[in-house]
């Protein structure tokens, strides 16, 4: 064999190894291309997801679909942030693959993409199931980046269990792995213009309330406000209300697990349309749990049509002033009408049957739980009053 020859034959060795090389790897079924969702049957099901399981290092959770909520499994079935659920869901349903990557698992390490119970694994494995338990999609996800030239969007290191097929993916996908960052955290939310009153009773017997005489008024006013002194800053009363009136939370637990028969604060909310809130605080082992009940009292809705000085009733026995008496009634009931526009306009309140309605949502979230919240969120309502007046130079 001459020199030209085997010359020939090693060029020609080359060649095959790179066309080789080349060959794309077996892969079953249809390649996903770019652009494609990564479930795309997902979309059109999306209202038969019924249990939604995230796997990772810090364990698992469980979420399932109720009646009217879904609820967190690994506590006791308290109700979940929808919103979460939902972001979750549609995030599966609208992701995309883009780009395909490495189909060797000792990439994978570096792509977060190990299986979640493997050792230094960051990654999250996302389940979705239907109502029969048959899994509809399953997912594990890895490291995660803004997209480039698109921030409402991030670059996702995906694959599937049951494919070695590492991709870039296009999406939104915030997942949580802790089952309290499930919850849903704000369990009652009472706008601040609904509030007629705040008192807070302290253990030691000081008790401290604050209050605002319409809905109208802008500021609240603290009562017994002793002599000589005056109101710090009227910021800190509206924060106290606010506070109350949106609570959130950290961490749930049965009611049984925890003493309130002698807390160390007890506050008082109750509002201009009739819905009043209890809530007890306690301190166990350096954390702060709060027990809260709620209830509506027709005595406490504010009376619109009463007239604010007494003296306007006596002209005449129903109230009505004599004079004048040849006005129309289409005048009268315009003149009412242009009132109440002027009373209502300020307020957002509800109507009893709002607030009944309300207060039934609400015993169904606070029945029979406890709730742990920061330290500095009893802080903000649980206030005594030298930390609400300065006296007067």
């Amino acid at each position: 064999m001459n020199t030209r020859t085997l010359a020939g034959l090693i060029a020609l060795t080359v060649l095959v190894i790179v066309a080789l090389l080349l060959i794309p790897e077996e892969h079953e079924g249809p390649v996903p291309q770019s652009g494609q969702p990564v479930f795309p049957e997902l979309l059109a099901r999306i209202n038969d997801v019924a249990e939604l399981i995230v796997k990772s290092k810090d364990g698992q959770v469980t979420i399932v679909r109720g009646e009217d909520a879904w609820h967190v499994k690994e506590k006791e079935g308290y109700e979940a942030a929808m919103e979460k659920v939902k972001q979750a869901i549609i995030g599966v349903a609208e992701l995309k693959y883009f780009e395909p990557k490495t189909t060797n698992p000792e990439r994978y390490e570096k792509l977060g993409l190990l299986d979640p119970d493997a050792e230094n694994s960051t990654s999250k494995q996302l389940i979705l199931k239907d109502a029969e338990g048959k899994v509809m999609a399953n997912l594990i996800i890895g490291n995660q980046r803004p997209a480039r030239g698109n921030p409402r969007v991030s670059e996702i290191y995906i694959r599937k269990p049951d494919d070695p097929q590492a991709w870039l993916a296009m999406g939104s996908l915030p997942v949580e792995t802790l089952a309290a960052e499930w919850l849903d955290q704000e369990p009652w939310a009472i706008e601040t213009d609904r509030i007629r009153r705040v008192t807070v009773r302290h253990a030691d017997g000081e008790t401290v309330t604050i209050e605002k005489s319409a809905p109208e008024d802008s500021e609240f006013v603290l009562v017994r406000l002793p002599k000589g002194a005056k109101v710090r800053s009227a910021f800190t009363l509206d924060h106290m209300a606010s506070t109350l009136g949106k609570m959130r939370i950290e961490d749930v637990a049965r009611d049984s697990e925890i003493d309130f028969t002698k807390p160390d604060v007890l506050a008082t909310l109750e509002t201009f349309d009739g819905l009043r809130l209890t809530v007890r605080a306690v301190e166990r082992d350096k954390k702060h749990f709060i027990k809260a009940a709620v209830e509506f009292d027709p005595a406490l809705v504010y009376e619109v049509d009463q007239p604010a000085d007494p003296k306007e009733a006596e002209a005449s026995p129903n109230g009505a002033d004599t004079e004048g008496s040849e006005a129309t009634e289409a005048d009268d009931d315009r003149e009412s009408s242009q009132k109440a526009e002027k009373k209502d306009a300020p307020r957002k309140l509800k109507t009893p049957d709002e607030v009944e309605r309300e207060v039934a949502r609400l015993q169904k979230k606070l029945n029979g739980w406890v709730f742990e919240v920061s330290k500095f969120r009893i802080e903000n309502f649980a206030k005594r009053m030298k930390d609400l007046i300065e006296h007067s130079s």
